[in-house]
């Protein structure tokens, strides 16, 4: 019987083989995947505008009285128009976690997702059908009858038809500062008539 080399040739040069196919179907899933890339970086989504908005506003009260109002519950005292719509809690109460509707040129639904009065914190994120806004408001004491907040405004548009709409209302974000200022001061020190 002849055991020449013929027989382990055949094994090695099939071996062989497979390794090629093996390496070129890799060459191929490297390739697609390339090309794959390169397809999605020239098909980027619509942009969507994102805008970030800040004002200070200085109170001539101490901070212990100008922080509640930053709660939503207790900003009715000031703010005209606003009247949140306690989901939770019941009763209505300024805490982490609270969950509010408001109906009118507002968002639709509100969390207050930060109330955090030792470090002078508040935190809200509202939600609607156009936009997502996230407001941070930060509270200082400056002088024992002085009270420094800063208020932070960052709107994204869900979908590129909203760009416009974000855009007006973020523009208008900074005008609040002094609408804010006179309210609160007008609600905490009621002149005499």
């Amino acid at each position: 019987m002849y055991t020449g080399t013929i027989v382990p040739y055949h094994r090695d040069c099939k071996q062989a083989m497979e390794a090629r196919m093996l390496m070129f179907k890799l060459m191929l899933l490297v390739l697609w995947l390339m090309v794959s890339v390169v397809d999605a970086q020239e098909r980027k989504p619509p942009t969507v505008v994102h805008r970030r908005t800040e004002f200070t506003i200085a109170v001539h009260s101490p901070y212990d009285t100008v922080f509640p109002l930053f709660g939503a519950h207790r900003e009715q005292l000031w703010a005209e128009g606003w009247n949140p719509q306690f989901l939770h809690p019941q009763p209505a109460n300024d805490e982490s976690g609270a969950v509010f509707t408001v109906t009118g040129g507002h968002s639709k639904v509100w969390i207050n997702t930060i109330y955090d009065a030792e470090r002078g914190h508040v935190q809200y994120a509202c939600f609607a059908e156009s936009m997502v806004t996230l407001i941070n408001i930060q509270v200082s004491r400056q002088t024992p009858d002085t009270t420094k907040t800063v208020v932070i405004y960052e709107r994204t548009a869900l979908r590129p038809e909203s760009n416009e709409q974000v855009n007006r209302i973020a523009d208008d974000d900074g005008a609040q500062a002094s609408e804010w200022e006179e309210a609160i001061s007008a609600y905490l020190h009621p002149k005499s008539k």
